[in-house]
C-alpha cells in the first residue's frame, strides 16, 4: 500500500533489535510514539543466525501490534553449514491498522512453524517499525 505523503500528519520510525542467547525467544522493547498511529508498517526484517540455530521457518508475533496474526517471518536454512544462511525479506513489508496508543514496552515473540517445537534462537534480529498517523481532511463537496 502506498500513502499520499501530503496526507500524513505524523510519522515515526523505530528500529527493533535483539541478540538471542538460546534461552528465550520473547522480549520487550520500549517504544514511545508521541501520537496515536493509524498504521504500522513492519519492514527490513533481518535475522543473522549462528551455527546452533535450527533450520526452520519462524514467525514474529506482537499481540500489541496485530493480535493473533504474525507481523513478519523469516527462515533459517542449512544451520549446520559455515557460514549459516538466513533468508529474510527486507524488500517485503507488512501493513497493520492500529488506531490505538503505542507507548511503553512492546512485547515480541518468535515462534517456529515446526509443529510442537520451540527452537531457542542464538542469532540476532533487527526490523523496522514505521508508525503513521494520517490527516483528517474535511469532507469535500463536488458541485
Amino acid at each position: 500500500m502506498s500513502f499520499d505523503l501530503h496526507k500524513i500528519e505524523a510519522f515515526k520510525s523505530v528500529m527493533i533489535q535483539k541478540n538471542f542467547t538460546a534461552t528465550n525467544n520473547t522480549w520487550s522493547q520500549n517504544v514511545q510514539i508521541p501520537f496515536i498511529p493509524d498504521f504500522v508498517i513492519v519492514k527490513n526484517v533481518n535475522y543473522e543466525p549462528t551455527i546452533a540455530d535450527t533450520a526452520a521457518s519462524y514467525l514474529i508475533v506482537s499481540d500489541t501490534l496485530s493480535p493473533g496474526v504474525p507481523i513478519a517471518n523469516f527462515s533459517v536454512y542449512d544451520a549446520n553449514a559455515t557460514p549459516t544462511v538466513a533468508v529474510s525479506n527486507p524488500a517485503e513489508s507488512s501493513l497493520f491498522m492500529l488506531r490505538k496508543p503505542v507507548t511503553g514496552d512492546l512485547p515480541f515473540t518468535i515462534t517456529s512453524t515446526l509443529a510442537g517445537t520451540i527452537n531457542a534462537l542464538n542469532g540476532s534480529i533487527s526490523f523496522q517499525l514505521e508508525f503513521i498517523k494520517m490527516m483528517v481532511l474535511p469532507e469535500q463537496k463536488v458541485y
